[in-house]
């Protein structure tokens, strides 16, 4: 009889985002290591403005789009659900996102796991972080 065991490592994702605030003229900052980085995925900053997929939030669909002007860095948006963490990476990517922020679905938890990316080795959206946020 043999032992077989097995690791799993994967890395927090320190998020940082910026905003406007809706009742004055200041920054809001909010920073929190409330992300993994997707197993497989390179550990680099990302940067950008942040794109929700126009039509669909899962970004499941084929024609799903998201809002795009190249003169900047943006960061997919996407919800969790319905197909697989690949997919969801490539949709974006094939739009030019410099990474892609994966949330969990409303009323499921804040649980964070690992993001695996089937057939995705030394992939990355224009060479940028990729994580998941809880």
């Amino acid at each position: 009889m043999q032992q077989a065991t097995a690791a799993s490592v994967f890395w927090t994702a320190y998020v940082t985002i910026q905003y406007p605030s809706p009742t004055d003229n200041q920054t809001v900052w909010r920073s929190c290591e409330c992300g993994v980085y997707g197993v497989n995925s390179p550990l680099r900053d990302a940067t950008g403005r942040v794109a929700l997929p126009l039509q669909d939030p899962l970004a499941c669909e084929p024609d799903t789009s998201f809002p795009n002007d190249s003169s900047e860095q943006w960061v997919a948006l996407i919800e969790r659900g319905n197909c697989t963490f690949a997919k969801k990476v490539q949709k974006a990517a094939q739009q030019g996102a410099s990474a892609v922020l994966i949330y969990n679905l409303a009323g499921t938890g804040n649980e964070t796991s690992p993001m695996y990316l089937e057939g995705m080795w030394g992939f990355a959206p224009s060479s940028k972080g990729l994580s998941q946020l809880s």
